[in-house]
């Protein structure tokens, strides 16, 4: 959606009550800009007069520092404010007049931290990519200075080059093995991908850790964690979960439903003190993965057997020996399922042209041949008999 900047927009004017966690990471992130209106973003400058010249702009955006100020004694109104746009090649940066430049701002995906302004001169469009929170405050803050409202106590940049630390590219992955090294006044990169807490006696998942939406591996081994909150289920890509050795006792029937439920491969929950494990269990569809052992587990839901993708690897070293010879042993029907008590071994005729990618035969007109089969069923015996 095109909307106009100066008429139109809707701007968030504040966060509800029930996301109260929300502001207190917009509290944080604002401290990160030291009082200045500058934020770390990837930014596609996009030149429309080159197509006209049949020329073709770049397609991907680059790692930058974006920022709103004003120049140094300049006056505290909107006609001395200036985005401010740098890279790691141009730290000086280019400078965009606000008053009166400003055509439009594209903000329908500013939810997911993207936006676009559009500037009259030079004739250029500033695709951002950046924190949603981040994303909302510099907008936020670009119209108060355009309607002119109190720029003197607005947290504005002083438009100076920039260091080479502003403009590196965010972390995708993180390590924290100490108390000391645990962010408390700063902010976890939203860029990131893997996030690896361990022995800082944490004692819950954070909120703002599960506002991590490119994140898809969690690793909070040796904490102190007792309970899992069921807004985890609402984790964008969360693929390996690792909790072993905390305290963890009960598990919500409700986190393992939403959007963790197809997304999960590994869960381990070893050595912590599980009596129970819910029966939604059975709806992470995607498990490949489970760890269960050090727990103190009455049973196991009967909604394990849901779990069509699980992986077995039992060793002697797990189990007593004979039970992995029968592991071992174990019979699978043409249908799919484990013959764990009876089965029937028939000859059936198997088609070798649904089985081979390239057939060469003596007869052209024989393309059967016999075949056993392991069946669970006179169902299954009666079916694959004909087919």
């Amino acid at each position: 959606m095109c909307i106009e900047f100066l008429h139109s927009v809707r701007w968030t004017r504040g966060t509800s009550k029930s996301d109260l966690c929300l502001v207190l990471w917009s509290c944080v992130l604002l401290r990160c800009l030291e009082r200045k209106m500058r934020i770390s973003c990837e930014v596609l400058v996009s030149n429309r007069k080159l197509p006209s010249l049949n020329l073709g702009n770049k397609r991907t955006g680059t790692q930058s520092s974006l920022g709103i100020g004003r120049l140094p004694g300049s006056k505290p109104d909107v006609s001395s404010l200036f985005i401010h746009l740098c890279t790691a090649q141009n730290k000086q940066g280019t400078k965009y007049k606000v008053v009166e430049n400003i055509e439009r701002v594209f903000t329908k995906y500013v939810a997911e931290g993207k936006f676009t302004i559009r500037f009259k001169e030079p004739a250029h469009d500033l695709c951002v990519k950046a924190d949603p929170v981040l994303a909302k405050t510099f907008l936020q803050t670009l119209k108060l200075g355009i309607q002119n409202k109190d720029i003197a106590k607005l947290h504005l940049s002083n438009l100076a080059p920039i260091k080479q630390s502003q403009v590196e590219k965010p972390k995708t992955k993180l390590v924290i093995e100490s108390k000391q090294e645990y962010p408390i006044t700063t902010a976890f990169p939203y860029t990131l991908e893997s996030l690896k807490v361990n022995n800082v006696q944490l004692n819950r998942v954070e909120n703002r850790i599960m506002k991590l939406k490119k994140l898809h591996s969690l690793n909070l081994n040796h904490n102190i964690i007792k309970e899992l909150p069921t807004k985890m289920n609402e984790m964008h890509c969360l693929v390996n979960l690792h909790l072993s050795f905390n305290n963890i006792t009960c598990i919500s029937h409700q986190l393992f439903s939403g959007r963790l439920s197809h997304t999960l491969q590994m869960l381990d929950l070893s050595n912590n003190k599980i009596e129970y494990l819910p029966h939604t269990l059975g709806q992470l569809h995607s498990l490949v993965s489970l760890k269960l052992d050090g727990n103190i587990l009455h049973k196991l839901p009967i909604s394990l057997g849901k779990l069509t993708r699980l992986k077995l690897c039992p060793t002697a070293a797990d189990i007593p020996a004979t039970l992995v010879e029968y592991l071992q042993a174990w019979l699978k029907c043409l249908c799919g399922k484990i013959c764990y008590e009876s089965h029937i071994l028939a000859c059936i005729t198997l088609n070798l042209q649904l089985v081979a990618s390239g057939l060469v035969l003596g007869n052209v007109f024989q393309t059967t041949a016999p075949a056993l089969a392991t069946l669970c069923s006179q169902k299954c015996f009666d079916k694959f008999s004909k087919t």
